[in-house]
């Protein structure tokens, strides 16, 4: 989505991508880390906040609006600046259909 952006900045993405099976969870828990700029300790609790940003010309959109269309929680951590960050997205999976057995008995 941003790819302009990371290589004006000089930043390497690397994907990492297998086939696997689809297998059956209670959670999807998705974690991203970085050894980047980091995030001072006044901003942590405001990350999530709609609207805020660091940036000159940012929106505040983002984050704000990625946690709340996955319909699950989203937590961020640094230990300061210079010291890198982490995002961790835990999302519930999809409503599954009532299966017959709970469905009770037919008649």
């Amino acid at each position: 989505m941003n790819l302009g952006a990371l290589d004006r900045h000089g930043v390497e993405v690397v994907r990492e991508f297998e086939d696997v099976p689809l297998i059956n969870i209670d959670r999807i828990k998705i974690s991203v880390m970085d050894n980047g700029v980091g995030i001072p300790a006044e901003n942590l609790t405001r990350s999530f906040n709609h609207g805020f940003t660091t940036r000159k010309d940012g929106h505040g959109f983002g984050l704000h609006s990625g946690t709340k269309e996955m319909g699950g929680s989203s937590t961020v951590h640094s230990d300061g600046r210079g010291k890198g960050a982490s995002f961790t997205s835990e999302n519930s999976p999809p409503p599954q259909p009532a299966s017959i057995a709970t469905m009770g008995p037919r008649s």
